[in-house]
């Protein structure tokens, strides 16, 4: 009986086929689309922030900083502080922001972020590395 109904109705059975076959074509589009989109989104926000991280606290308290450097789930706490921003550089208008970093900010979360970048990290003391784009704009 299962036999005859089939063969019977073969138009409805291919739609029902061929929709299985769509629907599963678009689930795995829509999945591959969002995991790339997710990467995407991942990469470009560390390279603005050039930062390595999963949440930044801003502005803590020193409370606040002792309790992440002790909490077990935390794998590295480092700091990243904001010390000054040049507004005018050799009567040139700049909007650039320098930054502190301790040495677990540093090597754990800022280098990694920059794994990328050609070239080699400043080595001795009072010295400073920018972005080519930034250097040319003091030209």
């Amino acid at each position: 009986m299962a036999k005859r109904n089939y063969l019977g109705n073969k138009r409805r059975n291919l739609i029902i086929i061929l929709a299985v076959a769509l629907t599963a074509f678009l689930i795995t589009s829509v999945c591959s689309i969002g995991m790339g989109y997710w990467d995407a989104m991942t990469k470009r926000s560390l390279y603005m922030a050039g930062v390595k991280y999963d949440i930044m606290l801003p502005a803590p308290t020193e409370k606040q900083i002792q309790k992440a450097y002790q909490m077990d789930k935390i794998q590295w706490a480092g700091l990243n502080v904001k010390c000054a921003v040049v507004k005018n550089y050799d009567g040139v208008p700049t909007q650039i922001r320098l930054f502190w970093s301790d040495k677990v900010n540093w090597e754990q979360q800022c280098v990694p972020a920059h794994e990328f970048t050609a070239g080699t990290y400043p080595r001795r003391r009072m010295r400073s590395s920018f972005p080519h784009k930034c250097l040319e704009s003091w030209e």
